[in-house]
């Protein structure tokens, strides 16, 4: 279990969500994956990718999502194994995986890769009985080699693939992956490149089912009234003019969400779940609001966040190495 000294907001998320239903079965999973490699001395990455979700009904059919189709993710799994790593990925379910990437954008649709054996013009030579896919020939070579690549994967057993969905899922196996990893100590690393939410609706606030366009509440009579904070929503409005001469104009119906901020867990991650590990995580920043650096050496954002140094390598730098006893690196991706 975390640290007992989790603030309060972190332990209360905790308690306030249902973890996954399958969370056990994947605990014994992942203590079987980092022990495989712990005990062959592979050192063992956790890679986070994709976007997540925040339901805003129980049954969920309305969501907010931080859009990632995960391909830095993605791409860096496929570094990280090359270089001898075994792999955790923890990514948005149905995102852009490694190795399988290459051929899953609508851009590059796997089916232009193919041909029927004999189809004239595509593969000189070729017989004329068809009934055979195979891959077209100016693609064989770079396909041979992504599958190549894969298979090595399957069979040194050296990749996992760790779905998620909403923050509160990605949050509990972020955890869970990091006890299981903390016997790794220095030979532990997290690669934290997923998207994930910055706010969220409380399980006391949330709806059941649908939430009804039907359902939502009438404008307030007067200005000083307050709006009606019901299940997930605030809504109000009906089209119709709060006053007689429209001083406040014609309000039509709205539905306005309440969120909370999700409680920073970083932090905890580094102090307690993962206290040995090597910690890299990416942040989203506006380059309009926060300039490039002017120089290429280690620029620290400490006036900015200073719970959070940040390693920042601008294109065509070299990176700079964390000071001794510093894990954590928050690398800004400019945007």
């Amino acid at each position: 279990m975390p640290p007992s000294s989790a603030p309060d907001a972190e332990l209360q998320y905790f308690e306030t969500h249902s973890p996954p239903a399958n969370l056990s079965a994947i605990s014994s999973e992942l203590q079987s994956f980092v022990d495989l490699h712990h005990s062959c001395g592979r050192r063992v990455v956790l890679i986070s990718s994709g976007g997540t979700t925040v339901p805003l009904e129980n049954q969920t059919v309305r969501f907010i999502d931080n859009f990632s189709a995960g391909t830095r993710g993605a791409t860096s799994a496929e570094y990280f194994l090359e270089a001898g790593y075994a792999v955790v990925f923890l990514h948005r379910q149905f995102s852009l995986l490694p190795y399988s990437r290459h051929y899953s954008h609508s851009t590059n649709c796997f089916l232009d890769y193919l041909s029927e054996w004999g189809r004239i013009g595509e593969d000189d030579g070729a017989n004329t009985d068809g009934g055979d896919v195979v891959v077209r020939e100016r693609y064989r070579a770079q396909m041979l080699d992504v599958l190549r690549k894969y298979r090595r994967a399957k069979e040194h057993k050296s990749l996992y693939l760790l779905p998620f969905t909403t923050v509160t899922s990605y949050l509990f196996l972020l955890r869970e992956a990091a006890l299981r990893m903390q016997v790794l100590r220095n030979d532990a690393l997290f690669y934290l490149a997923a998207a994930v939410s910055d706010f969220f609706v409380p399980p006391d606030r949330m709806v059941e089912h649908k939430i009804q366009s039907g359902d939502l509440a009438r404008a307030p009579e007067t200005v000083d009234e307050t709006l009606d904070y019901t299940a997930a929503a605030a809504v109000a409005g009906t089209g119709e003019s709060l006053t007689d001469d429209g001083g406040l104009g014609a309000r039509g119906k709205k539905l306005v969400i309440d969120l909370d901020p999700v409680p920073k867990f970083l932090k905890r991650l580094v102090e307690g779940w993962a206290p040995h590990a090597m910690i890299t995580s990416f942040k989203v920043r506006s380059a309009a609001l926060f300039p490039p650096p002017k120089s290429p050496v280690d620029t620290r954002l400490a006036r900015d966040r200073p719970k959070h140094p940040a390693l920042q390598v601008p294109p065509g730098a070299e990176p700079v190495q964390p000071p001794p006893g510093d894990r954590q690196s928050a690398v800004d991706a400019q945007v």
